[in-house]
């Protein structure tokens, strides 16, 4: 067996394919005929233990002015700190995906793959930063298929 495929940092922070699921009957969904995919980084990823740290910190400030504990840490900061993972793992998705998105957010026109769409999409879609929160922490997103005997 190949340890070396087992690097899970380098395959997280490379990301992978996440394909949407229906969020009533868990099908993939797809865009004309051509599956609906957003491409994350991993836990794993450089960029996602970025925007864990970034968070800790945070968190950290806002607890000591506050006397310390986590009396300090609301509900909508946890929130905002679970699409920040998210935002932090965004690579790229597909056409479909940023129609289906412009269609749900009400929006005219091109919906192009950057942080402050993909923000604005988890924000407006638990299903979704459901879907990608799952898929971002589980590692076999990010490993080769087993080999087979």
């Amino acid at each position: 067996m190949d340890f070396s495929k087992f690097d899970t940092v380098a395959a997280a922070e490379a990301g992978a394919a996440m394909p949407v699921k229906h969020p009533g009957n868990d099908e993939p969904m797809e865009w004309e005929g051509v599956p609906i995919t957003w491409t994350l980084r991993g836990s794993d990823s450089e960029s996602f233990q970025t925007a864990v740290d970034q968070s800790i910190e945070k968190n950290t400030s806002k607890s000591k002015k506050r006397g310390g504990g986590i009396l300090g840490i609301t509900r909508a900061d946890q929130k905002n700190d679970l699409i920040s993972y998210i935002v932090a793992c965004n690579v790229a998705w597909s056409d479909g995906f940023g129609k289906m998105a412009a269609q749900i957010l009400q929006l005219d026109g091109e919906f192009p793959c950057t942080a402050a769409n993909a923000r604005a999409i988890l924000t407006r879609v638990p299903w979704l930063r459901e879907q990608a929160n799952a898929w971002i922490g589980n590692r076999a997103n990010f490993l080769p298929e087993p080999e087979t005997p």
